[in-house]
């Protein structure tokens, strides 16, 4: 566990190792650290110099993009609409450089998820749910994470009254992870 004194240490480092190996779990890790010690705005200046330096990097502007969306869930003030744009456009940078990026694609789709309903976003965010699900299925391993596009596309087929739609992804869901609690709760409450 880290103590406040050890956290410009352990930031310090983590910039200098993603100044030079930018990977996704070593940004989400300069997240979490900074996160815990609120560290919001220190967050997206570092990502704004990294994507400067690294423009082609998908990893740098997921990263840039998840500064900007925890920056929201701290101050949702006046500015959380353009902060949500711009994470948006960084996400989507994110996805045209690595249309595979699986983190960029379930952020833009939760963003769009959880956007005032006077946007009328959530089918964009069903339809990047589904295209998250293609892309999950590419791959012989199912991720934890992986669990999360069955629950929130069965959410945003709720919040659009496409009931059956719902409850049977969220059964495909139970069907490849059952022992996720989440899947049971929610079919229970169908």
């Amino acid at each position: 566990m880290l103590i406040i004194g050890d956290t410009s240490i352990a930031l310090g480092l983590l910039k200098g190792i993603l100044e030079v190996n930018t990977d996704e779990i070593l940004v989400n890790r300069f997240h979490e650290i900074s996160l815990a010690f609120s560290e919001y705005e220190q967050q997206i200046d570092f990502f704004k110099e990294l994507v400067k330096k690294n423009k082609e990097n998908a990893h740098c502007h997921y990263g840039l993009a998840m500064a900007y969306i925890y920056e929201i869930q701290q101050n949702p003030g006046p500015n959380a609409g353009i902060l949500a744009g711009v994470a948006i456009e960084e996400l989507n940078k994110a996805i045209a450089i690595d249309s595979f990026h699986w983190s960029a694609h379930y952020a833009l789709a939760m963003t769009y998820f959880h956007m005032p309903s006077q946007f009328n976003l959530n089918q964009q965010s069903i339809e990047i749910f589904v295209k998250l699900i293609s892309i999950q299925e590419r791959t012989d391993t199912l991720f934890p994470q992986y669990t999360l596009t069955y629950l929130f596309l069965g959410d945003a087929y709720m919040k659009d009254e496409r009931y059956d739609e719902a409850i049977a992804v969220w059964e495909k869901g139970l069907e490849l992870y059952p022992d996720e609690s989440e899947f049971k709760l929610r079919l229970r409450h169908q």
